[in-house]
Protein backbone atom coordinates (compact mmCIF):
# COMPACT_ATOMS: atom_id res chain seq x y z
CA UNK A 1 0.00 0.00 0.00
CA UNK A 2 1.41 3.34 -1.17
CA UNK A 3 1.32 5.51 1.57
CA UNK A 4 2.02 8.75 -0.22
CA UNK A 5 -1.47 7.48 -1.62
CA UNK A 6 -3.96 10.27 -1.96
CA UNK A 7 -6.91 9.20 0.75
CA UNK A 8 -10.31 9.31 -0.09
CA UNK A 9 -12.71 11.78 0.58
CA UNK A 10 -14.41 11.06 3.99
CA UNK A 11 -18.05 12.23 2.69
CA UNK A 12 -19.72 9.31 3.75
CA UNK A 13 -18.24 8.90 7.09
CA UNK A 14 -18.80 12.63 7.98
CA UNK A 15 -23.00 11.62 6.50
CA UNK A 16 -22.92 8.72 8.70
CA UNK A 17 -21.78 11.02 11.39
CA UNK A 18 -24.04 13.57 10.83
CA UNK A 19 -27.27 11.13 10.74
CA UNK A 20 -26.25 9.76 13.85
CA UNK A 21 -26.02 13.38 15.80
CA UNK A 22 -29.39 14.12 13.98
CA UNK A 23 -31.08 11.02 14.91
CA UNK A 24 -29.43 11.45 18.52
CA UNK A 25 -30.79 14.71 18.69
CA UNK A 26 -34.24 13.70 17.47
CA UNK A 27 -34.78 10.86 20.31
CA UNK A 28 -33.42 12.92 23.27
CA UNK A 29 -36.16 16.03 22.10
CA UNK A 30 -38.78 13.82 21.17
CA UNK A 31 -38.02 12.26 24.68
CA UNK A 32 -38.03 15.60 26.60
CA UNK A 33 -41.43 16.36 24.93
CA UNK A 34 -42.89 13.05 25.67
CA UNK A 35 -41.78 13.49 29.18
CA UNK A 36 -43.35 17.12 29.30
CA UNK A 37 -46.24 15.42 27.98
CA UNK A 38 -45.79 12.59 30.32
CA UNK A 39 -45.74 15.18 33.13
CA UNK A 40 -48.71 17.24 32.25
CA UNK A 41 -50.69 14.26 31.60
CA UNK A 42 -49.84 12.72 34.80
CA UNK A 43 -50.38 16.57 36.33
CA UNK A 44 -53.83 16.20 35.07
CA UNK A 45 -54.48 12.51 36.49
CA UNK A 46 -53.71 13.89 39.95
CA UNK A 47 -55.05 17.13 39.84
CA UNK A 48 -58.82 15.14 38.70
CA UNK A 49 -57.91 12.60 41.19
CA UNK A 50 -57.92 14.94 43.80
CA UNK A 51 -60.73 16.99 42.74
CA UNK A 52 -62.83 13.24 42.42
CA UNK A 53 -62.38 12.87 46.36
CA UNK A 54 -62.92 16.22 46.84
CA UNK A 55 -66.26 15.83 45.54
CA UNK A 56 -66.83 12.60 46.97
CA UNK A 57 -65.83 14.13 50.27
CA UNK A 58 -68.08 17.05 49.73
CA UNK A 59 -71.17 14.63 49.66
CA UNK A 60 -70.67 14.13 53.47
CA UNK A 61 -69.05 17.00 54.64
CA UNK A 62 -70.38 20.08 52.78
CA UNK A 63 -73.76 20.63 53.08
CA UNK A 64 -73.97 23.55 50.70
CA UNK A 65 -73.12 20.68 47.88
CA UNK A 66 -75.42 18.38 49.57
CA UNK A 67 -79.02 18.99 48.72
CA UNK A 68 -81.89 16.96 50.07
CA UNK A 69 -82.67 15.14 47.08
CA UNK A 70 -79.27 13.82 47.88
CA UNK A 71 -80.09 12.62 51.37
CA UNK A 72 -79.07 12.92 54.87
CA UNK A 73 -75.25 12.76 56.07
CA UNK A 74 -74.59 11.62 59.14
CA UNK A 75 -70.76 11.36 60.65
CA UNK A 76 -69.57 8.95 63.31
CA UNK A 77 -66.19 9.19 65.84
CA UNK A 78 -64.82 7.13 68.33
CA UNK A 79 -64.07 7.91 72.09
CA UNK A 80 -64.27 11.34 73.54
CA UNK A 81 -62.26 11.82 76.65
CA UNK A 82 -61.35 15.78 78.03
CA UNK A 83 -59.64 14.94 80.85
CA UNK A 84 -56.24 14.23 82.20
CA UNK A 85 -53.39 14.96 79.42
CA UNK A 86 -55.97 16.57 76.66
CA UNK A 87 -57.52 19.02 79.68
CA UNK A 88 -53.93 20.01 80.70
CA UNK A 89 -52.78 20.34 77.10
CA UNK A 90 -56.14 22.48 76.54
CA UNK A 91 -55.19 24.87 79.01
CA UNK A 92 -52.36 26.11 77.99
CA UNK A 93 -53.92 27.15 75.13
CA UNK A 94 -55.69 30.64 75.33
CA UNK A 95 -58.58 29.38 72.99
CA UNK A 96 -61.24 27.64 74.50
CA UNK A 97 -61.97 25.15 71.35
CA UNK A 98 -58.31 24.28 71.22
CA UNK A 99 -58.74 20.71 71.40
CA UNK A 100 -61.23 21.21 67.90
CA UNK A 101 -59.82 23.57 66.11
CA UNK A 102 -58.60 20.90 63.44
CA UNK A 103 -61.83 18.97 63.47
CA UNK A 104 -64.33 21.33 63.67
CA UNK A 105 -65.26 22.27 60.26
CA UNK A 106 -65.75 18.68 58.96
CA UNK A 107 -68.12 18.22 62.52
CA UNK A 108 -69.83 20.57 61.39
CA UNK A 109 -70.32 20.09 58.32
CA UNK A 110 -72.27 16.63 58.83
CA UNK A 111 -76.01 16.90 59.13
CA UNK A 112 -75.75 14.72 62.24
CA UNK A 113 -72.28 14.40 64.32
CA UNK A 114 -72.27 11.47 66.79
CA UNK A 115 -69.99 10.52 69.56
CA UNK A 116 -68.99 8.64 72.45
CA UNK A 117 -68.24 11.04 75.36
CA UNK A 118 -66.23 8.83 77.89
CA UNK A 119 -66.88 10.70 81.13
CA UNK A 120 -69.28 12.91 82.91
CA UNK A 121 -69.38 16.37 82.38
CA UNK A 122 -69.56 18.02 85.94
CA UNK A 123 -67.91 19.92 88.65
CA UNK A 124 -69.68 17.73 91.41
CA UNK A 125 -69.95 14.01 92.41
CA UNK A 126 -67.23 11.87 94.33
CA UNK A 127 -64.82 9.07 92.56
CA UNK A 128 -65.97 5.84 92.54
CA UNK A 129 -64.18 4.57 89.93
CA UNK A 130 -60.48 3.42 89.57
CA UNK A 131 -57.30 5.82 89.46
CA UNK A 132 -58.20 6.16 85.41
CA UNK A 133 -61.12 8.16 86.32
CA UNK A 134 -62.05 11.03 83.99
CA UNK A 135 -64.22 13.97 84.92
CA UNK A 136 -64.86 16.95 82.52
CA UNK A 137 -64.89 20.56 83.38
CA UNK A 138 -68.37 21.49 82.42
CA UNK A 139 -66.64 24.08 80.36
CA UNK A 140 -66.27 21.16 77.87
CA UNK A 141 -69.80 21.84 76.56
CA UNK A 142 -69.74 24.71 74.74
CA UNK A 143 -66.51 23.32 73.13
CA UNK A 144 -68.60 20.17 71.97
CA UNK A 145 -71.32 22.52 70.82
CA UNK A 146 -68.90 24.60 68.95
CA UNK A 147 -67.14 21.23 66.90
CA UNK A 148 -71.03 20.44 66.00
CA UNK A 149 -71.74 17.22 67.86
CA UNK A 150 -75.48 16.66 68.10
CA UNK A 151 -76.16 13.34 69.63
CA UNK A 152 -73.60 11.97 72.21
CA UNK A 153 -73.50 7.97 73.72
CA UNK A 154 -73.12 8.13 77.42
CA UNK A 155 -73.59 4.18 77.91
CA UNK A 156 -69.42 3.18 78.65
CA UNK A 157 -67.56 2.33 81.39
CA UNK A 158 -66.39 5.77 82.43
CA UNK A 159 -70.22 7.85 83.06
CA UNK A 160 -69.97 6.44 86.19
CA UNK A 161 -66.67 7.42 87.75
CA UNK A 162 -67.90 10.25 89.70
CA UNK A 163 -71.21 7.88 90.72
CA UNK A 164 -75.07 9.08 90.08
CA UNK A 165 -74.76 13.37 90.84
CA UNK A 166 -72.06 13.67 87.90
CA UNK A 167 -74.17 11.33 85.93
CA UNK A 168 -77.38 13.49 85.87
CA UNK A 169 -75.19 16.96 86.18
CA UNK A 170 -73.92 15.28 82.32
CA UNK A 171 -77.18 14.98 80.92
CA UNK A 172 -78.31 18.19 82.04
CA UNK A 173 -75.30 20.20 80.78
CA UNK A 174 -75.69 18.32 77.51
CA UNK A 175 -79.56 19.59 77.11
CA UNK A 176 -78.76 23.01 77.99
CA UNK A 177 -76.93 23.34 75.16
CA UNK A 178 -78.55 21.35 72.67
CA UNK A 179 -76.47 18.37 72.72
CA UNK A 180 -78.92 14.99 72.44
CA UNK A 181 -77.27 11.83 74.69
CA UNK A 182 -78.58 8.44 74.91
CA UNK A 183 -77.54 5.14 76.69
CA UNK A 184 -78.41 6.93 80.28
CA UNK A 185 -81.05 8.72 82.13
CA UNK A 186 -82.60 9.99 85.78
CA UNK A 187 -84.46 6.81 85.62
CA UNK A 188 -85.12 4.01 83.50
CA UNK A 189 -87.44 5.48 80.79
CA UNK A 190 -85.03 7.85 80.14
CA UNK A 191 -81.68 5.98 80.30
CA UNK A 192 -83.45 3.04 77.39
CA UNK A 193 -85.19 6.19 75.17
CA UNK A 194 -83.56 6.67 71.44
CA UNK A 195 -82.33 9.89 71.27
CA UNK A 196 -84.28 11.20 68.07
CA UNK A 197 -83.26 13.61 65.72
CA UNK A 198 -84.97 14.80 62.23
CA UNK A 199 -83.66 16.30 59.37
CA UNK A 200 -85.16 16.91 55.97
CA UNK A 201 -87.97 14.82 57.11
CA UNK A 202 -86.40 11.70 57.76
CA UNK A 203 -86.19 10.67 61.50
CA UNK A 204 -83.18 9.16 63.31
CA UNK A 205 -83.14 7.12 66.36
CA UNK A 206 -79.97 6.70 68.54
CA UNK A 207 -80.05 3.61 70.86
CA UNK A 208 -76.85 3.79 73.30
CA UNK A 209 -75.64 0.40 75.56
CA UNK A 210 -72.76 -1.53 77.36
CA UNK A 211 -71.99 -4.50 78.43
CA UNK A 212 -69.24 -3.64 80.59
CA UNK A 213 -71.29 -2.52 84.00
CA UNK A 214 -72.75 -4.81 86.47
CA UNK A 215 -76.72 -4.65 86.36
CA UNK A 216 -76.51 -2.72 89.92
CA UNK A 217 -75.72 0.40 87.74
CA UNK A 218 -78.55 0.64 85.56
CA UNK A 219 -81.19 2.68 85.78
CA UNK A 220 -84.71 2.23 87.87
CA UNK A 221 -87.81 3.89 88.29
CA UNK A 222 -86.10 6.27 90.88
CA UNK A 223 -82.57 6.32 90.43
CA UNK A 224 -80.13 7.42 87.70
CA UNK A 225 -78.11 5.47 85.77
CA UNK A 226 -76.99 3.51 82.44
CA UNK A 227 -79.41 1.81 79.55
CA UNK A 228 -80.69 -1.75 79.76
CA UNK A 229 -78.86 -4.14 77.38
CA UNK A 230 -81.05 -6.52 77.30
CA UNK A 231 -81.00 -8.04 73.75
CA UNK A 232 -84.75 -9.02 73.84
CA UNK A 233 -86.12 -6.01 74.34
CA UNK A 234 -83.51 -3.82 72.39
CA UNK A 235 -84.32 -6.20 69.39
CA UNK A 236 -88.47 -5.25 70.39
CA UNK A 237 -87.48 -1.97 70.75
CA UNK A 238 -85.61 -2.00 67.16
CA UNK A 239 -88.57 -3.36 65.27
CA UNK A 240 -91.19 -0.94 66.76
CA UNK A 241 -88.79 2.01 65.46
CA UNK A 242 -88.28 0.30 62.51
CA UNK A 243 -92.40 -0.07 62.29
CA UNK A 244 -92.75 3.83 62.35
CA UNK A 245 -89.90 4.33 58.94
CA UNK A 246 -87.09 5.50 61.92
CA UNK A 247 -83.53 4.78 60.86
CA UNK A 248 -82.08 2.81 63.91
CA UNK A 249 -78.28 3.40 65.23
CA UNK A 250 -77.38 1.57 67.90
CA UNK A 251 -74.22 3.21 69.72
CA UNK A 252 -72.11 0.06 72.00
CA UNK A 253 -69.53 0.05 74.30
CA UNK A 254 -68.32 -2.93 74.04
CA UNK A 255 -65.42 -5.50 73.15
CA UNK A 256 -62.04 -6.24 74.07
CA UNK A 257 -59.54 -3.06 75.02
CA UNK A 258 -56.37 -2.96 72.30
CA UNK A 259 -57.37 -5.92 70.04
CA UNK A 260 -58.10 -5.29 66.42
CA UNK A 261 -60.67 -7.27 66.02
CA UNK A 262 -64.50 -7.93 67.22
CA UNK A 263 -65.21 -10.75 69.68
CA UNK A 264 -68.11 -13.63 69.58
CA UNK A 265 -69.73 -11.74 72.00
CA UNK A 266 -69.61 -8.61 70.13
CA UNK A 267 -70.76 -10.65 66.65
CA UNK A 268 -73.61 -12.60 68.55
CA UNK A 269 -74.96 -9.71 69.31
CA UNK A 270 -74.35 -7.63 66.62
CA UNK A 271 -76.34 -10.53 64.20
CA UNK A 272 -79.16 -10.20 66.83
CA UNK A 273 -79.67 -6.31 66.02
CA UNK A 274 -79.48 -6.84 62.75
CA UNK A 275 -82.26 -9.64 62.36
CA UNK A 276 -83.79 -7.22 64.62
CA UNK A 277 -83.57 -4.41 61.86
CA UNK A 278 -81.10 -2.15 62.67
CA UNK A 279 -79.82 -0.16 60.07
CA UNK A 280 -76.36 1.14 61.74
CA UNK A 281 -74.20 -0.60 64.87
CA UNK A 282 -71.25 1.64 65.32
CA UNK A 283 -68.88 0.53 68.42
CA UNK A 284 -66.36 1.88 70.64
CA UNK A 285 -64.19 0.83 73.50
CA UNK A 286 -60.80 -1.00 72.42
CA UNK A 287 -59.02 2.23 71.62
CA UNK A 288 -58.10 0.98 68.49
CA UNK A 289 -60.01 0.87 65.18
CA UNK A 290 -61.50 -2.75 64.52
CA UNK A 291 -62.73 -2.90 61.05
CA UNK A 292 -66.28 -2.01 59.13
CA UNK A 293 -68.48 -4.70 57.93
CA UNK A 294 -72.01 -5.54 56.60
CA UNK A 295 -74.05 -8.25 58.34
CA UNK A 296 -77.58 -8.71 56.58
CA UNK A 297 -78.28 -5.24 55.83
CA UNK A 298 -76.44 -3.85 58.69
CA UNK A 299 -73.52 -1.89 58.70
CA UNK A 300 -71.19 -2.60 61.37
CA UNK A 301 -68.37 -0.20 62.56
CA UNK A 302 -67.00 -2.51 65.42
CA UNK A 303 -64.59 -0.17 66.67
CA UNK A 304 -63.92 3.33 65.43
CA UNK A 305 -61.07 3.62 67.92
CA UNK A 306 -59.61 6.93 69.71
CA UNK A 307 -61.33 10.35 68.33
CA UNK A 308 -59.98 12.74 71.76
CA UNK A 309 -57.61 10.68 73.97
CA UNK A 310 -54.22 11.09 75.46
CA UNK A 311 -52.74 7.68 74.61
CA UNK A 312 -49.70 8.65 73.12
CA UNK A 313 -47.97 5.49 73.45
CA UNK A 314 -48.88 3.64 70.65
CA UNK A 315 -49.90 4.92 66.93
CA UNK A 316 -53.41 2.57 66.66
CA UNK A 317 -54.04 4.67 69.73
CA UNK A 318 -53.41 8.01 68.22
CA UNK A 319 -55.09 6.90 65.05
CA UNK A 320 -59.03 6.28 64.30
CA UNK A 321 -61.29 6.30 62.05
CA UNK A 322 -64.54 8.41 61.33
CA UNK A 323 -67.46 6.80 59.41
CA UNK A 324 -69.62 9.23 56.87
CA UNK A 325 -72.76 7.67 56.16
CA UNK A 326 -75.34 9.15 53.37
CA UNK A 327 -78.91 8.47 53.91
CA UNK A 328 -81.79 8.34 50.83
CA UNK A 329 -85.09 7.45 52.13
CA UNK A 330 -84.70 5.27 55.32
CA UNK A 331 -81.66 3.96 53.55
CA UNK A 332 -77.94 4.28 53.41
CA UNK A 333 -76.78 5.09 50.04
CA UNK A 334 -72.95 5.34 50.75
CA UNK A 335 -70.29 5.06 53.58
CA UNK A 336 -67.31 6.38 53.72
CA UNK A 337 -64.46 5.62 56.25
CA UNK A 338 -62.27 8.47 57.09
CA UNK A 339 -58.67 8.54 58.45
CA UNK A 340 -58.25 10.24 61.60
CA UNK A 341 -55.10 10.92 63.42
CA UNK A 342 -54.49 12.94 66.67
CA UNK A 343 -51.52 15.03 66.99
CA UNK A 344 -49.08 16.01 70.01
CA UNK A 345 -51.78 18.07 71.50
CA UNK A 346 -54.44 15.53 71.06
CA UNK A 347 -56.19 17.47 68.66
CA UNK A 348 -58.05 15.22 65.92
CA UNK A 349 -58.04 15.82 62.40
CA UNK A 350 -59.86 14.02 59.64
CA UNK A 351 -58.05 13.19 56.28
CA UNK A 352 -60.84 13.69 54.33
CA UNK A 353 -58.86 13.22 51.20
CA UNK A 354 -57.72 9.41 52.08
CA UNK A 355 -61.59 8.78 52.56
CA UNK A 356 -62.16 5.46 50.92
CA UNK A 357 -65.95 4.17 50.25
CA UNK A 358 -67.12 0.75 51.25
Amino acid sequence: MNLMQPQRPKKRNDFFKFLFLFLSISVVTIGLLSLHDFEKLYSSLIERSVLSSIEDANIFFNKTNMPTKDGVSLLFVGDIMLDRGVAYVAKKNTDPNFTFLKSAADLQSADLTIGNLEGPVSSGGVRSGSIYSFRFDPKVVASLQYAGFDVLSLANNHIFDYGRVALRDTITNLRVAGISSAGAGVDYKEANAPAIREVNGEKFAFLSYTNLYPSSLKASTTRPGISDLNSFLVAELIKDLKNQNIFVTILLHWGDEYKKEPNKNQRKLAKILSDAGADLIIGNHPHVTQGVEKIGDTWVAWSLGNFVFDQSFSKDTMQSIALGVVVQDGKIAKVLKVPVVLNKFYQPELKILESSEL
